[in-house]
């Protein structure tokens, strides 16, 4: 009796271990997620006035290079997750203050760029 009682100690340990882990990393992923969104965020509304500079004719805008970066940033982590959906879970994995630091660098220049058109559009 007392090695059954033990044997369900040891594997009651064992889940409550494993229920650990699940949430830590459940937190993690929603933390990442929370990155991506808040970053996203950040540059929606400048894209939605790209999209109205564009339908209007203005396309001297060029964020080739600043959005290159994201754009791959953004295939690799989801080419890593397909392969290994724990990736995101590792620091050393997920580099979301680079992405964030990306993103803040394409806002910088989507609204300087979206001004400057703006005035020679307005000027003509």
């Amino acid at each position: 009796m007392l090695l059954e009682k033990s044997q369900e100690l040891i594997e009651l340990s064992q889940l409550r271990k494993s229920l650990q882990d699940f949430v830590g990393n459940l937190k993690t992923i929603q933390t990442r997620q929370k990155q991506i969104a808040d970053a996203l965020a950040t540059i929606q509304p400048l894209v939605e006035a790209l999209k109205a500079f564009r339908q209007r004719g203005i396309n001297n805008i060029d964020l080739t290079q600043k959005a290159d970066f994201i754009l791959s940033f953004v295939i690799n982590t989801e080419n890593n997750l397909q392969n290994d959906s724990e990736w995101i879970i590792d620091n050393k994995n997920f580099k979301g203050n680079i992405l964030k630091s990306h993103i803040e660098n394409l806002k910088v220049t989507l609204e300087q760029q979206l001004s400057e058109a703006w005035k020679s559009y307005r000027d003509q």
